[in-house]
């Protein structure tokens, strides 16, 4: 999600500062958003382990792009 935002910032002009922030936003966002669809749904076993484990990992590298 952050090199597909980073991607689409680039496409509008925006600067790479600016593309990555907004790379980062959408990483955050979504996964809130995945985790409530999984919740309604009711998927659960590894799948679900392993996609919010990867999303995880993208909010973690989004904070630290905010943060700098």
């Amino acid at each position: 999600m952050i090199l597909l935002g980073d991607a689409t910032g680039r496409m509008f002009g925006w600067s790479a500062r600016e593309s990555l922030y907004a790379g980062a936003l959408v990483a955050i966002s979504s996964t809130t958003i995945i985790a409530k669809a999984f919740s309604e749904l009711r998927i659960g076993g590894r799948i679900r382990e392993l996609v919010l484990a990867v999303l995880i990992v993208e909010d973690l590298i989004a904070i630290l792009l905010l943060a700098a």
